[in-house]
Parts: C-alpha cells; sequence; structure tokens
C-alpha cells in the first residue's frame, strides 16, 4: 500500500514537471522572440534618426554610431530600399527568433545611397554614416566595420 502512495506521488510530480517545462519553454521563446525584434527595431531606430539628422545637415556630415545587432540576424534578407523618385527610404532588417521570421522596417527622409551596406552579421557593430552630394541633392551613405 505505501508503495502504491509513493508511485502514485512520483507520477504527479512528474506530470507537473512536464507541464512545467513546457510552460518555461513557451515563456523563453516568447521572451527571445520580444528582444531580438525590439532590438532590431531600437537599432532601425537609431541608425534612421542619424541618417535623417546627417541629411538636414548637409553634405560633409559624418557621424560614427555603435548598435547592437540582435542574433537571428539575416544580411540577405536585409536591405536598403531607396526610391528617391517616391521620396522613401526603407532599411529593412529580417531577424530570425523562436517564433520564426519577422521583418523590422523604418522609413527615413533621406535619400540612403545605393552603395550603403549593412552589418554582415549580429552583435554590436560600429556604423559609419556620411552625407555626400550638393546642397540640391544629397544622399546619406551608411558602412558598417
Amino acid at each position: 500500500m505505501k508503495s502504491q502512495t509513493a508511485v502514485e506521488y512520483l507520477g504527479i510530480i512528474g506530470v507537473v514537471l512536464a507541464i512545467i517545462t513546457v510552460i518555461s519553454i513557451l515563456i523563453y521563446q516568447q521572451n527571445e522572440t520580444t528582444t531580438r525584434l525590439q532590438q532590431a527595431d531600437f537599432a532601425l531606430k537609431t541608425i534612421g534618426s542619424t541618417a535623417d539628422n546627417l541629411y538636414a545637415q548637409g553634405p560633409g556630415a559624418k557621424s560614427q554610431i555603435s548598435v547592437y545587432i540582435p542574433a537571428g540576424y539575416n544580411l540577405s534578407g536585409s536591405k536598403i530600399l531607396n526610391n528617391s523618385a517616391n521620396f522613401y527610404n526603407i532599411i529593412s532588417f529580417r531577424v530570425f527568433t523562436p517564433a520564426g521570421s519577422s521583418d523590422s522596417i523604418i522609413v527615413t527622409k533621406a535619400n540612403l545611397s545605393k552603395s550603403s551596406v549593412l552589418p554582415s552579421s549580429s552583435g554590436l557593430k560600429v556604423i559609419t554614416l556620411e552625407t555626400f552630394g550638393n546642397t540640391s541633392f544629397a544622399f546619406v551613405n551608411i558602412s558598417s566595420s
């Protein structure tokens, strides 16, 4: 009788541990997804606002910024779209998360150079932004070291 009770308790403890494990995994995945997307959004806002500020200053303006590119960053899915005819410029980061891939974007007022280069990998990166051109048509070049 005592051994049957002990086995029943062990069974209950096993089920509770399995439920706690599943819940912990789900919470971790949600937290990791949220963290990566927030880091991507913050990096894009920093790059975009710096580009807009330099664009407003005109040719010759230059700045270096440090941004953290989140884990899961995918260069081949990330891009800079320049459509000066329609006056929009978009920087997009693709980030893989436990919930799947997601794109974060920012639209800038600055004309972005077609030769701009995004960081090649995740981690803390130094990005150089520099305004070129003339007073009637300037553009911002983005490069990563």
